[in-house]
């Protein structure tokens, strides 16, 4: 099962790891059977029709499933591929491992690391082939050309609509045109701020560090501050870059999954006590709306 022609790639690097034999499902209209093939897909299924609803979309891969007869099933961690697989394995039966740190396949069966408790502890899970189903956190495989590659047999599937029901809108996510998972410099903001409007001293700084603006869960998924995709943490981007600046931040275990392969981690937060100054490499304990001024002031002045 694959995401996005981006994701593509590193979900067959990771399924060609663990399994002899791959065939991937090309649910999205800018994947290519080449490409595909040449991360190492021996078989390309290629949904056609309208699969918005993930209930349509998990229909198709069930009929993909049986007819394949897959023994493991895999897609990356996003909202739509997690609820398709979720209800695809309801319907067949089989069991489900979500948000899989890693996998390898032992005997008959599969088994998986994955974070538990808020992301505090990896518990290993263990499942019997035939099939099961699991989605892999994003960014835990460099995606790999496969170099025994072979004639690709591809074929097309009908996707119907929803199983029940029908669907009378449909609206666009808003975007962002970057990619935090390749970002090197991030300023990160939290519910410090105490309006959108604020957010404006963090894109300053950002502009003159040539950084990304990201944010923990609150401010994209309550307050709609910024868009999905800048939303960094265990149910969102996980992230590596060279430099993190989380600005008022507190720093609860959601958040903190999602940034510990930063390279240097900065917390700015005017509460001595709140989580994010145990996990940063350098703490500011200081009211943001006083500093963040200064230090952008600061580093243009340095500039010159």
């Amino acid at each position: 099962m694959i995401g996005s022609e981006q994701e593509g790639p590193e979900l067959l690097t990771a399924a060609r790891s663990i399994a002899d034999e791959v065939v991937a499902v090309a649910a999205y209209p800018d994947q290519k059977a080449d490409l595909l093939g040449r991360y190492g897909a021996s078989g390309v299924v290629v949904l056609k029709g309208s699969f918005r609803d993930p209930r349509a979309l998990s229909a198709a891969v069930s009929k993909v499933v049986e007819e394949e007869r897959a023994d493991l099933v895999l897609a990356l961690a996003t909202k739509n591929l997690r609820e398709a697989l979720t209800r695809a394995a309801q319907s067949l039966g089989a069991p489900l491992i979500t948000d899989c740190l890693e996998l390898k396949v032992e005997g008959n069966a599969v088994k998986a690391g994955r974070l538990v408790l808020g992301g505090g502890y990896v518990a290993t899970v263990e499942a019997s082939l035939g099939p099961v189903f699991a989605t892999l956190m994003p960014g835990r495989v460099t995606p790999q050309e496969s170099s025994g590659r072979g004639e690709i047999r591809v074929r097309e599937l009908e996707v119907s609509g929803p199983l029940n029901g029908e669907v009378k809108e449909v609206r666009p996510v808003e975007r962002s045109a970057v990619d935090l998972t390749k970002a090197e410099v991030i300023v990160s903001v939290g519910r410090g701020f105490k309006k959108k409007e604020d957010l404006k001293l963090a894109e300053e700084l950002a502009e003159v560090l040539g950084a990304e603006i990201g944010c923990s869960r609150p401010i994209a998924g309550d307050l709609k501050w910024l868009p999905e995709d800048r939303h960094i943490g265990l149910s969102g981007k996980w992230v590596s870059p060279k430099l993190y600046l989380a600005v008022g931040i507190s720093g609860q275990m959601q958040h903190v999954v999602g940034i510990r392969r930063s390279k240097v981690i900065v917390a700015i937060n005017n509460d001595p006590s709140a989580p994010i100054h145990k996990e940063a490499d350098y703490s500011v304990v200081a009211d943001l709306y006083q500093f963040l001024p200064v230090l952008t002031r600061k580093l243009r002045e340095a500039r010159k």
